[in-house]
């Protein structure tokens, strides 16, 4: 992974850092260092100053935090579902970990060494590995500069520790890379000597430069993406689009799975084939898609999904889908549109009612986010007769919010 957020550029970095320490200290540095990152952190190197001043007093922390795009999400979503084995970054920003937690996750931090826990507890999270140092866990050590991996004794450490661990952990993989394009030669040692003895399945280099401009900037760099040994592919678009393009396709194909594999359930139960479209709109958002990810897993708004698969269950959520799409629901943001109401349609196969309400009480959503939830697969209970209407019985629960609580069985009337 490379830089495709709005942290600062290198340049932008040297510029506000020199314009600080002028306005701290009251002193000028050299001028030939405003505009040159790497010198002016060697300076203060140099100087004794790097860890007092430098890091301490003139690095804009605030601004590795915080802003992170649907590109972060997208790392950060796949990660926590295992679609990616593992990410590692050159970044020392936050926003990765920034996103996991708006995911609803708020214990996910990034590795500084190749066999850190994970986190996650009894279900661990796939690793983001920060080779080079992370702005929550440890400013001191992270690199700025190329003499840094030499003189700094944790940082040489940790580079080492990633030498020997990448090889084996990259053999018969898909090897993406998004934004990251180094003339930095350690960099482009630990690559070549990782692939001395071993190969990738493919290489994916998404890069909105020319393949001109990639070989000009890096050329062993570029030989070995290119070796003819590996399967590669250049993207040309930028990381951020890329990766929230490719979390929109695993979505939107995971339903398809459920909808394709619902058809013949649905026929059995309703007498008829399904005449409604296997696939979901393309032109969703990522943000959208997710919410009914959230809803086909059963996982509460103010929760991360860790699942990837889809199982048999699944099977009653894409009868009900089908039976709202065919009476004309619209999909909105997670929600069905139909006849003027808004249908909020979950995964809940073998869990009883109540206890499927109580589960999603604590959500924070909108006012009016849904005038009726449908609990596909969910089981009856006495619990629910108090506060149910009669004609309905205990299969339509009203708790918490103004939504009307249902199974797929009341709601369909089968």
């Amino acid at each position: 992974m490379g830089s495709t957020s709005n942290v600062p550029s290198a340049k932008q970095l040297a510029e506000m850092c020199w314009d600080k320490y002028q306005v701290i200290t009251g002193n000028s540095l050299p001028a030939t260092l405003r505009s040159n990152l790497e010198n002016l952190v060697q300076y203060f190197l140099d100087e004794r100053l790097y860890e007092p001043i430098f890091i301490g007093s003139l690095v804009p922390w605030s601004l590795f935090r915080k802003e992170y795009h649907l590109g972060h999400v997208a790392v950060a979503d796949l990660l926590a579902i295992g679609a990616l084995q593992f990410a590692i970054s050159t970044n020392y920003d936050s926003l990765v970990e920034d996103a996991v937690s708006s995911l609803g996750e708020r214990d996910y931090g990034a590795a500084l060494e190749p066999h850190e826990n994970p986190y996650g507890g009894s279900r661990p999270y796939k690793s983001l590995h920060k080779i080079h140092g992370c702005c929550v866990k440890d400013r001191t050590h992270t690199v700025w500069t190329k003499r840094q991996i030499i003189d700094d004794a944790t940082i040489h450490t940790r580079i080492e520790l990633y030498r020997r661990w990448l090889p084996p952990n990259i053999t018969n993989k898909d090897l993406l890379i998004t934004g990251f394009w180094t003339d930095w030669d350690y960099l482009i040692d630990i690559l070549l000597d990782s692939l001395t003895s071993v190969h990738p399945i493919s290489i994916f280099l998404v890069n909105p430069s020319t393949e001109l401009e990639l070989s000009t900037k890096a050329p062993r760099l570029w030989e070995w993406a290119t070796d003819h040994e590996v399967w590669f592919k250049h993207i040309q678009m930028s990381a951020a689009d890329f990766l929230d393009e490719f979390r929109c396709i695993f979505s939107s194909h995971m339903f398809s799975q459920v909808i394709q594999s619902s058809t013949e359930d649905f026929e059995r139960v309703n007498g008829r084939r399904y005449s409604g479209p296997t696939s979901l709109n393309p032109t969703l958002s990522s943000e959208s898609l997710y919410s009914m990810r959230r809803n086909l897993h059963g996982v509460p708004a103010n929760e991360i999904i860790r699942d990837r698969k889809t199982c048999e269950a699944h099977r009653r959520f894409g009868i009900a889908h089908m039976r709202l799409v065919e009476e004309g629901a619209h999909l909105n943001a997670g929600i069905y549109e139909l006849r003027g109401e808004r249908i909020r349609l979950i995964h809940a196969a073998g869990q009883v009612m109540s206890a499927v309400r109580e589960k999603f009480q604590h959500e924070r959503l909108p006012m009016n986010y849904a005038d009726k939830t449908i609990c596909a697969g969910a089981l009856e209970d006495a619990a629910a007769v108090s506060v149910v209407r009669p004609s309905s019985l205990s299969s339509i629960v009203r708790s918490g919010s103004s939504a009307l609580w249902l199974s797929d069985l009341a709601y369909f009337h089968y």
